[in-house]
């Protein structure tokens, strides 16, 4: 995630620092085998920010498919609440005009609220994997954006 890579960039940032700074100051054959281990150093934080960029891509074509596949499951169970308010309607009508039952309406009503449940979970999945793709490019949630503006703003009134 984005945390991985700005670890991995600042992994580098120290290698390529102690690098230069060594360049700097070095001398004979141990400085020449210490130069070495340095510039060994440089490459494996390279390699390492590398990995984190490429698993960080990799997690966000996942979570960009799994918000599509949230956002098709999220139209069906809509679709399906619909047709189960529609039927639970027709119920109560044919009730109304004694062509149904209690029964007939209780288990319509009981179809139409597990309808009801399936549409909000899959809004719950939905919102779960938003909040899941934010997290991983590092987005601030909103709340926790004005909160930080909210304690920034006291800090500001206290000096």
């Amino acid at each position: 995630n984005s945390a991985q890579v700005q670890a991995a960039k600042g992994q580098l940032a120290v290698a390529e620092k102690d690098l230069e700074l060594f360049r700097e100051h070095r001398g004979g054959f141990q400085g020449r085998t210490t130069f070495r281990q340095r510039e060994l150093a440089v490459a494996q934080a390279l390699v390492n920010l590398e990995e984190a960029q490429r698993r960080t891509e990799t997690q966000v074509r996942g979570i960009h498919s799994q918000l599509a596949q949230a956002a098709l499951r999220v139209d069906a169970a809509r679709r399906q609440a619909e047709l189960a308010r529609r039927v639970a309607d027709l119920a109560h009508l044919r009730y109304e005009v004694g062509l149904a039952t209690t029964v007939d309406v209780l288990e319509a009503e009981g179809t139409l609220l597990q309808a009801e449940l399936g549409r909000l979970q899959a809004l719950i999945g939905a919102h779960t994997a938003e909040a899941q793709r934010r997290v991983l490019v590092g987005e601030t949630p909103p709340q926790v954006a004005r909160r930080l503006e909210n304690i920034s703003r006291q800090v500001g009134e206290l000096r």
